[in-house]
């Protein structure tokens, strides 16, 4: 439950994503993305890490609720499973001859 009124910023902490204070227990500590292959992947991106690294400073870790962080991971795994199915059509459609 997000804190109302005041919060303690020693004890209590702000989720990356909401940008709502919270405690400690209802959230987890992660670390950035730094190095991984999504930042490889597309330049902005890599710009956006960099650009955190400068500010933020490196490696620092973030806090992220509950509820944010497992809207995070569904919306992870539905790309995934919507890159996967059109891969896996293209292929079919290949093997079938239908795409050439």
């Amino acid at each position: 439950m997000p804190i109302e009124g005041f919060p303690d910023a020693n004890i209590h902490r702000i989720c990356v994503r909401c940008k709502k204070w919270h405690e400690p227990a209802e959230g987890r500590t992660i670390r950035p993305d730094t190095g991984s292959i999504g930042a490889m992947l597309s330049p902005l991106t890599a710009f956006v890490v960099g650009l955190r690294g400068l500010t933020v400073g490196p490696n620092k870790p973030r806090f992220i609720c509950f509820r944010c962080y497992k809207i995070r991971m569904y919306t992870r795994l539905s790309l995934f499973a919507i890159f996967a199915g059109v891969l896996v059509t293209i292929l079919l459609l290949e093997r079938f001859g239908l795409l050439k």
